[in-house]
């Protein structure tokens, strides 16, 4: 099966997430293993922010710290401030905080930084693959297979399985205003 490439299938490599479904998996379709996939993927990068390194572009309101939204800041591409404001030379990065590195406050204005815990050449976290994985395997078994009406108990009012919680312990963002 030809899979979009993720942290879960490098060159569209299906076997692992096949593995990791089990033996029951024998009647999945394409299609269902793709929206598995894309659920694993994106509840984890919802948690936790990129996995692959990228580029992401917030607006913020300025101050003397801070708080990114979208992700941990691994490097500061630019700072384009308002009318009137100006950029710093440099930047104090404490994961999803950022500050200026001479001691005055930031500028309001349109910030792009870098945030991922890995590059597109190097292997993803473990703790993310797992933790993915565990979702789709989830999402799969509760949402994708059951062609009987979900039952209390059986899993479907969840998304998140506790063993995914768990892996992503320690990575996931900060709440929005408590970085």
């Amino acid at each position: 099966m030809a899979l979009p490439d993720t942290i879960l299938t490098p060159a569209g490599n299906s076997a692992e997430l096949m593995a990791f479904l089990g033996s029951g998996a024998v009647k999945i379709t394409e299609a269902d293993l793709t929206v598995a996939l894309s659920v694993g993927v994106g509840e984890v990068e919802k948690a936790c922010g990129p996995i692959v390194s990228r580029n992401l572009t917030e607006r913020i309101a300025g101050g003397s710290r801070v708080a990114l939204k979208g992700g941990r800041c691994s490097a500061v591409v630019s700072l384009t401030p308002d009318a009137g404001g100006s950029a710093p030379a440099s930047y104090i990065i404490d994961g999803q905080v950022i500050a200026s590195g001479d001691g005055s406050d930031l500028p309001t204005g349109v910030i792009v930084y870098t945030s991922g815990f890995c590059s597109t050449t190097t292997t993803p976290p473990w703790w993310a693959k797992a933790a993915a994985l565990h979702i789709a395997r989830h999402y799969w078994r509760t949402q994708l297979s059951n062609s009987k009406a979900p039952t209390i108990g059986d899993g479907s009012s969840y998304l998140i399985p506790n063993q995914a919680a768990s892996l992503m312990d320690g990575y996931t963002l900060a709440p929005d205003g408590f970085a």
